[in-house]
């Protein structure tokens, strides 16, 4: 948990300092700097959480998947956590091949509708292919 607040806190900054720092373009590029913000102004609270939230909507799924990538990496094969759910190692993919378990307890509500996989693409390793089966009229979501 201490390394999520903290990259929840460093997305507030991040945040924040776009906000008070001026875009320069190339043809600014011999404008002044600005040196902070306008003397007196203050952030307010509504502010300050409007911005966390923000923060946290954009660095909790980006948080989430490289703690998948970290925890999936080393794995050796595709195949089933707890014999239940599919994981993969980095840019594979496991499928069910099977109805899903009633003792899985991770997908907060499974069904017998859904085909359930998962892999996690890490294209900064290597270029990675999806082959998609014509499912005909039927639909899917990848």
């Amino acid at each position: 948990m201490p390394l999520f607040r903290t990259l929840i806190a460093a997305a507030v900054f991040a945040t924040a300092s776009s906000l008070t720092m001026p875009v320069l373009h190339a043809k600014d590029a011999a404008a002044p700097a600005v040196a902070g913000p306008v003397a007196g102004t203050r952030i307010t609270e509504a502010y300050a959480r409007l911005v966390a939230r923000d923060a946290y909507f954009w660095a909790w799924p980006m948080t989430n998947i490289y703690n998948r990538r970290l925890a999936f990496k080393d794995l050796p094969e595709p195949g089933l956590m707890g014999g239940i759910v599919p994981i993969a190692p980095i840019n594979r993919l496991s499928m069910l091949t099977d109805y899903i378990d009633p003792a899985e307890r991770l997908v907060a509500c499974p069904n017998q509708d859904v085909v359930y996989g998962a892999g996690s693409i890490a294209l900064d390793l290597e270029p990675v292919v999806l082959q998609v089966p014509d499912f005909g009229d039927r639909f899917w979501v990848y």
